[in-house]
């Protein structure tokens, strides 16, 4: 059984959808009664967030310690930050063998909420144990006016 993809863009009102435009109000009322849909919701995610989070984590790697840069470039500073702290999920291969599977922040697999946990996630972390097992615990400040200053440039 084949099944067709139906995008529709809906707002929720207590425990019912309704649509949000003329083409997904129009889609609903083609629809037949009595058959079965099933839903597949998907969030919309705020590209500003995300452009404001690399925008963040460039300038914190921009500022670390020429020693730090060398061990971890700038391209793997987000897998640093995960690695460290374990979001990622081991699978086995064989007895032998396992890989990890790491958090991706592609907008199809993490929605908006768990996207702004993660942000905030990082930031605590940086500023409590990457700044202070590189004596950078100065650094803080500048991080959370930064931090602040990112926010309004991306409108957030």
């Amino acid at each position: 059984m084949k099944t067709e993809k139906i995008v529709l863009s809906v707002a929720k009102s207590g425990t019912c959808f309704f649509p949000t435009d003329v083409e997904s109000e129009d889609i609903i009322k083609s629809l037949p009664n009595g058959e079965n849909f099933n839903i597949i919701l998907n969030a919309d995610r705020n590209a500003k967030m995300h452009k404001a989070y690399f925008s963040l984590l460039g300038f914190v790697w921009e500022n670390l310690t020429e020693k730090f840069q060398k061990r971890c470039p700038k391209n793997h500073f987000y897998k640093f930050l995960k690695e460290m702290q374990g979001r990622f999920e081991v699978i086995g291969i064989s007895h032998k063998t396992e890989i990890k599977v790491y958090e991706s922040l592609n907008f199809n697999t993490m929605g908006q909420k768990r996207f702004h946990e993660v942000f905030k996630e990082d930031v605590s972390f940086i500023i409590h144990d990457i700044l202070p097992a590189l004596n950078m615990e100065d650094f803080t400040e500048i991080l959370i006016t930064q931090y602040e200053l990112t926010l309004l440039k991306y409108q957030l």
